[in-house]
């Protein structure tokens, strides 16, 4: 029900003229939303070698959504818990994880 009542909320405010911003990840498909000092854990998969976003469009510390950060600092590599800023975007065919996110600020919390 929530994750409805966000899809509603989100859909309005694109329809009422919200600024996209341009994709800046390489394999970003259509814009989904932006979110500003949101709280989130960054966490390898199994192999150790890409790291996601975990997060939750409620504000929660229940994450219960996955991105792949195209752009991830190297000082963020790690299971870490952060604040961030990002805009995120449809993953393509074949990509991994539910969204891609372009990163425009994070910080440890």
């Amino acid at each position: 029900m929530k994750k409805a009542a966000f899809l509603s909320i989100l859909f309005l405010n694109i329809a009422c003229g919200d600024q996209r911003p341009g994709a800046k990840c390489p394999d970003a498909g259509p814009f989904v939303m932006t979110l500003k000092n949101e709280p989130g854990r960054i966490a390898p998969d199994s192999t150790g070698k890409n790291f996601y976003l975990y997060f939750s469009t409620e504000g929660s510390l229940t994450y219960t959504m996955r991105a792949a950060p195209c752009n991830l600092g190297k000082e963020f590599r790690a299971e870490v818990n952060v604040f961030f800023d990002g805009d995120f975007y449809k993953t393509r065919t074949g990509s991994a994880g539910d969204y891609i996110v372009y990163i425009r600020d994070m910080d440890y919390r």
